[in-house]
């Protein structure tokens, strides 16, 4: 996975984020806010191609979730 910069610097300080509600908007050039681990991300897209690249990572997500939840029981 690539790592823009500004994303760089995000996981840098990650820790801060843990217990905070974050929102993204502008300048996302990667999927790195999925990923992030905080009480509860947005995430605001300009351009609609990169909102349906977003979705189906988030789909991809959730259905490896769902199946790893479903195979533990």
């Amino acid at each position: 996975m690539l790592i823009s910069q500004n994303s760089q610097l995000i996981l840098r300080n990650k820790k801060i984020f843990e217990k905070k509600k974050v929102l993204f908007f502008g300048n996302i050039k990667d999927d790195y806010p999925l990923y992030l681990q905080t009480i509860n991300t947005k995430i605001h897209v300009k351009k609609y191609d990169f909102y349906i690249f977003l979705k189906k990572k988030i789909l991809k997500k959730l259905v490896f979730i769902i199946i790893y939840y479903y195979r533990k029981k």
